[in-house]
């Protein structure tokens, strides 16, 4: 008999999908290294999000080696496979060093 947590944990597993370190999806193995600064075998240097510049209303392709982690990175990885989520964008005050947010941020920071 699995407990209430396991059973969560593969309900959620079951939701974001993919192939991850055990029953964990790969995006939170993802969101665990950008702490950690540790990354999973299948994330290279040429492993990139699709974001938007607000100023230039442009989709760029961000590495994310050059990323740090941000609420608004962790929504990117958690709705990344759904087809009607919200645009992510890049965080106009970090470009300036001014964003006061950190990782309470709901943008990226790139």
């Amino acid at each position: 008999m699995q407990s209430i947590g396991e059973e969560k944990d593969e309900a959620q597993a079951g939701v974001l999908g993919g192939e991850g370190n055990g029953k964990r999806p790969p995006e939170i193995d993802v969101m665990m290294a950008l702490v950690s600064g540790v990354f999973p075998s299948w994330v290279n240097e040429h492993t990139t999000a699709e974001v938007v510049d607000p100023a230039t209303k442009e989709r760029l392709m961000v590495p994310l080696a050059n990323m740090e982690n941000t609420n608004g990175l962790r929504t990117y990885f958690l709705n990344r496979d759904n087809p009607k989520r919200r645009e992510s964008y890049l965080c106009m005050l970090y470009q300036k060093t001014r964003c006061k947010s950190h990782a309470r941020c709901n943008q990226i920071h790139a």
